[in-house]
């Protein structure tokens, strides 16, 4: 990347963390990544998902780390709840987000300068391939969401089409894996070995990270099964409208092939010269109540999408507190050289 002598003045930038750094080097990492983000915008924010059990060691990055903001989530809430509330309450223009984990492999600067230039997602790729994502891929599909094998926690989002994936229905998958819409255009942007030694170029870590990141594994949001396991359970959820849909158009056709039958069995019993005793009765109760059961089966299943399509989905309230080192009114008045005049008494 070319070295940039002025910062970038018209965009806003907010990366947001959906996990708090766990050791001390990954919160140099993140004190790092900070100032590289100064020197390259302007205007920007960091943002970061913590608990409370994690105050007393967090809370120090407040007086290293300018526009910082610090979330103290419910105590319980899952990574994708996690990952949703910081997205939420993001205000940037473009708006990344990622896990301290992965910030050393990717250039976070040039990710979010491409999403605000090119009006793109712009979503790390990882070189290897994550066994949890192809064995769900075709389910996120059914699901309407984009699943790929090697795509990262990181994510850099425009803020018109991030909004467009809050208000997606199941918005706390959608923000961790893109819904399969036109709107949202998709750029990958590969990983590369190691955190690099200019500061900029992998996300500013400033120092050498050998290796790729893995992908992500366990941590304090819950075991790898279990996440995996919830996984799945979301995206069968989410893929209901369409089986639903396949339910509908089944009950449908059996509806009218019950019709066929008893239509059928009244002309035969009609034109034939002989048939079995009962065997009309028989044919026409088994004709009525498939009939019935297709159209209560067929009423039931576009009733239900119905609903699904009027529902609104809540998590309640996630964020319980916020600490900050933003003051932008103060910031404001020093660069428009803003004089306020102590004990000024303004009443008429």
């Amino acid at each position: 990347m070319m070295p940039v002598t002025r910062p970038r003045e018209h965009v806003l930038v907010t990366l947001a963390l959906s996990d708090a750094p766990s050791d001390e080097a990954q919160r140099q990492i993140v004190r790092d990544l900070a100032s590289t983000l100064a020197r390259h915008f302007r205007y920007w924010e960091l943002l970061i998902a913590c608990e409370g059990s994690d105050r007393a060691v967090l809370e120090p990055l407040l007086s290293g780390i300018p526009n910082l903001r610090m979330l103290w989530l419910r105590p319980g809430a899952s990574f994708y709840q996690r990952r949703y509330a910081v997205a939420q309450a993001a205000i940037g223009d473009v708006v990344v987000l990622s896990a301290p984990e992965e910030l050393p492999h990717l250039d976070i600067v040039a990710m979010a300068g491409s999403a605000a230039d090119k009006a793109v997602l712009v979503i790390g790729e990882h070189r290897g391939s994550n066994p949890a994502g192809s064995a769900v891929e075709a389910l996120g599909r059914s699901a309407g969401l984009r699943i790929a094998p090697h795509d990262m926690l990181t994510v850099a989002f425009p803020r018109g089409l991030l909004d467009i994936v809050i208000a997606h229905p199941d918005h706390l998958l959608a923000t961790r894996f893109v819904p399969v819409d036109p709107r949202l255009p998709v750029q990958l942007y590969p990983c590369r070995e190691g955190g690099g030694r200019d500061g900029a170029g992998r996300g500013g870590a400033g120092r050498e990270s050998a290796g790729l990141p893995p992908f992500r594994g366990g941590s304090h949001t819950g075991p790898k099964l279990l996440r995996r396991l919830h996984i799945l359970h979301r995206l069968m959820i989410g893929a209901a409208p369409r089986v639903l849909t396949l339910t509908a158009l089944i009950a449908l056709v059996t509806t009218v092939g019950a019709l066929a039958f008893s239509i059928y069995s009244v002309v035969a019993w009609l034109t034939l010269a002989h048939t079995q005793p009962g065997w009309l009765t028989t044919s026409l109760a088994i004709g009525g109540t498939s009939t019935f059961l297709g159209l209560a089966v067929f009423g039931l299943s576009i009733g239900l999408q119905r609903l699904l399509e009027l529902s609104v989905q809540g998590d309640g309230e996630l964020v319980m507190d916020e600490s900050g080192s933003v003051e932008l009114f103060g910031k404001v008045r020093e660069e428009l050289n803003v004089e306020t005049a102590a004990g000024s008494d303004h009443s008429a």
